[in-house]
């Protein structure tokens, strides 16, 4: 999701993308006071995974691979590597949507219903609480 932005008094601020209200930028995490939806303040990386030959079966096994790199570095107590870890899995994450959008949208003629199926992840996580 992408927030629009704004500039007043010289700083930089955002519009949450759930409800609209301006918020501060002045990190890179970014939290709105008014929902309590947060995010980071960056963009998806999109990986060429047509000329790598990458599916969703491989991404899978990729996904597997990078969590047990997290899973490894934090035993070791190595923040620094688990973070750079977790963008890794992040990113097989990203890719791994952008294979699912193209399969739906070859095999039904149709776009890819992210925004709506992200909208029903976000209404779960607040009746469960999470929000």
């Amino acid at each position: 999701m992408s927030m629009f932005t704004y500039r007043y008094s010289n700083q930089e601020a955002k519009a949450c993308p759930r409800c609209g209200a301006v918020i501060s930028r002045n990190a890179d995490f970014v939290s709105c006071i008014r929902c309590g939806f947060q995010s980071f303040d960056d963009e998806r990386v999109q990986v060429d995974w047509k000329r790598n030959n990458l599916t969703a079966e491989s991404q899978i096994e990729k996904i597997l691979e990078e969590v047990g790199e997290v899973a490894a570095a934090l035993i070791r107590g190595d923040i620094i590597e688990a973070t750079r870890e977790i963008l890794d899995v992040k990113q097989t994450c990203d890719t791994m949507l952008a294979i699912l959008a193209y399969n739906w949208e070859t095999e039904y003629g149709t776009p890819y219903p992210l925004k709506k199926i992200q909208q029903e992840h976000i209404e779960k996580l607040e009746k469960k609480g999470y929000l």
